[in-house]
């Protein structure tokens, strides 16, 4: 039997215990604990720089244990997922880490419901068993309009962006969401991307979502169809892109998908286009109602025969403008993968 004087120190010791085991819990069996992650997610988090003015507030948090994406509320939640890759024998060990911002929606040309974008980091250390003091980033990479024609993804080594031990700061595109590590970079692609009146966004929750077919915190949806998440989940750096990441001081395009010399300001020139007969036809619009309006009170048969005439060339050049836009948006999407030209 116990004494009583030792029955603390007996709890003290069990407590410890369950503490040490709680610590190595590996929920997503990838061989790295839920500890270990949490701590590397928020090590590098970046700080990202959102629109005031961003149609969609804010990267939106979602219920848990739902198969299909339901905004809960758009409150700066950013998730994460944290991975061992190998990169041969003898090397080291390397990691990949990933951020993502999630959407409630995309208000851009071709907008739709759900949007999901992505900034990511090789990590290296002496061992896959270093402590996560030990880690440093050796590339970053942003995803913009990943995958289509309008592909901007940029790269960086991490000594570029000062991001070695940190995260990097990202500029994410007004109502697109693409992300970029540099905000020069931002307008020049045909994506339609503005990185204006860009505030740094407080981070209210940093969630680890696990792995394809081991999600953690209820983060099922993550393989749901209803958004491209799942392919952002895959490993990024390989042999392929670590070919193209630049090594000096300069963030580079670093597109997921070969563009062909000239395609991105063909696109570029019809998506102005595109914008120009959306206004035009907003003007024309409120021209013929403002008119019939103007010409309609207290005038004679004539005048009103003149309203009339107005009204209708109004109303027919609003109909040809979005005939035009309707064609012109039609040949957009032609181009683009079935995610959408500007997803």
């Amino acid at each position: 039997m116990l004494h009583p004087r030792a029955v603390p120190l007996c709890l003290l010791v069990l407590s410890a215990v369950c503490a040490a085991r709680g610590s190595d819990a590996d929920t997503d069996g990838d061989g790295l604990s839920d500890q270990f992650e949490q701590a590397l997610l928020q090590k590098f988090a970046p700080r990202f720089h959102i629109s005031t003015s961003d149609c969609d507030v804010a990267p939106a948090e979602f219920l848990p244990d739902v198969l299909h994406p339901r905004v809960q509320a758009k409150n700066g939640t950013i998730y994460g997922q944290v991975f061992p890759v190998g990169r041969g024998s003898g090397a080291g060990g390397f990691v990949e880490i990933h951020y993502y911002h999630l959407w409630a929606q995309d208000c851009g040309l071709t907008r739709h419901a759900l949007d999901a974008e992505s900034v990511s980091a090789l990590l290296h250390a002496e061992s896959s068993q270093s402590p996560q003091e030990a880690w440093r980033a050796a590339f970053w990479h942003s995803a913009a309009h990943d995958g289509t024609l309008c592909d901007m993804g940029n790269g960086a080594n991490a000594l570029a962006v000062n991001s070695v031990d940190r995260g990097p700061d990202i500029w994410v595109s007004r109502n697109k969401h693409a992300s970029f590590l540099s905000r020069d970079l931002c307008s020049k692609g045909c994506g339609g991307d503005v990185c204006d009146e860009a505030d740094a966004m407080p981070i209210s929750k940093l969630v680890n979502i696990g792995e394809l077919g081991a999600p953690m915190n209820g983060a099922i949806w993550s393989a749901s169809s209803s958004w491209p998440l799942a392919s952002k989940m895959m490993p990024r750096y390989t042999d392929a892109v670590l070919a193209q990441m630049p090594t000096g001081n300069q963030v580079e395009l670093v597109p997921t998908r070969d563009i062909a010399r000239g395609t991105r300001s063909t696109i570029k020139v019809a998506g102005l286009t595109y914008r120009s007969l959306l206004s035009a036809d907003a003007m024309t619009e409120a021209g013929a109602d403002a008119g019939a309006t103007g010409f309609g009170g207290g005038l004679d048969v004539a005048g009103a025969s003149l309203t009339s005439s107005a009204k209708h060339t109004g109303r027919s050049m609003s109909a040809a403008y979005s005939a035009a836009r309707r064609s012109l948006k039609q040949a957009l999407r032609a181009v683009a993968p079935p995610a959408g030209l500007l997803h």
